[in-house]
Formats: C-alpha cells, sequence, structure tokens
C-alpha cells in the first residue's frame, strides 16, 4: 500500500510541475506582450518555418497583426500566418519603446533617438531575373539600369540608382 501511494504521489507530483510550469509560460507570454502594438516588428528564431519564409522576401523582422497567449498572428507575403510561439524571438518595436521610456526616464529630456523602429535591414523585394537588387554589384546594376531604361521601367530603374548610390 505504501509503495502504491508513493508511486501515486510522484506521478501526482509530475503531472502538478508540468502544470506549474505552464502557468509559468503562460504569465510570461502575459507580461512579454503587455506593452505591443499591432505593426510591431518581431524577430523570430532562426529554425522556424516563418523565419524561412520572410527571408525569401528579403526581410529580417515580420509585423505582427495579433497575438494570444498560445498563438501569434504575423504578416507574412501580404497574408496573415498563424503561429505558435515557438517562433518567437524578440519583440524589437517594444524593447525599443522600453529603451526610450527607460531614458527618458533617467534623463529627464527627451532621448536624441525615436521610439520607433524601422525595418531598415528589409530589401525592397524587388528582383531582377531572380536577385534581388540590394545584392547586385555595381557591374550588374550598370547593366540592369540601361536595360530598365530601354524597357521604360522607371520603377526599377529608380530602384537601381538607390542601389548604385552605396558604391559612390
Amino acid at each position: 500500500m505504501t509503495t502504491l501511494l508513493i508511486i501515486l504521489g510522484v506521478i501526482g507530483g509530475f503531472f502538478l510541475l508540468i502544470f506549474i510550469s505552464h502557468l509559468i509560460k503562460l504569465q510570461s507570454r502575459k507580461s512579454e506582450f503587455k506593452d505591443w502594438k499591432v505593426g510591431d516588428l518581431l524577430i523570430l528564431k532562426s529554425s522556424s518555418d516563418e523565419y524561412y519564409e520572410i527571408k525569401k522576401t528579403g526581410k529580417s523582422m515580420v509585423r505582427v497583426l495579433g497575438w494570444t497567449e498560445y498563438n501569434l498572428y504575423l504578416e507574412i507575403d501580404d497574408s496573415t500566418r498563424q503561429c505558435s510561439w515557438d517562433c518567437f524571438k524578440d519583440n524589437k518595436s517594444a524593447v525599443w519603446r522600453r529603451n526610450y521610456q527607460n531614458c527618458k526616464s533617467v534623463m529627464g529630456i527627451e532621448p536624441g533617438f525615436k521610439p520607433n523602429v524601422t525595418n531598415s535591414s528589409s530589401f525592397s523585394g524587388e528582383k531582377i531575373d531572380g536577385k534581388p537588387i540590394e545584392t547586385m554589384n555595381e557591374t550588374e546594376c550598370q547593366v540592369y539600369l540601361k536595360k530598365a531604361i530601354e524597357e521604360e521601367d522607371y520603377k526599377t530603374a529608380e530602384l537601381i540608382r538607390k542601389r548604385l548610390e552605396n558604391f559612390r
């Protein structure tokens, strides 16, 4: 009888431990997203499928459109994707707002930087012959600029000109 009570106690303790860890995880998520805003830029774990999806488009971060304790709703390729919290690494926008508020409270004046983040590391998404414009070298840009002007594709020509400015 004592052996049975010990075994039941161990099993009960195991399930109690799992339940408590689940509650801690949910509480941690709630405290993480307490100051989030729709449109914040998230950094995803490099091992997630969603990370590979956004990398294909040339971006490093993704916009969050909604969240719950169990799921995130992300804007990937102009569509909304539901994913679990397993893909989440950091909310860059929320962290930046926290940094801004911290500096403001310590300094007593407005810091010299803005509280919002831009996705400056993202590509324009424009590709020529399957190659992103942002990865082209100067010679490729010159060739494709001439081709874009000949074809009267002024939008692409402007993007290539902007890329060429990086080489000057």
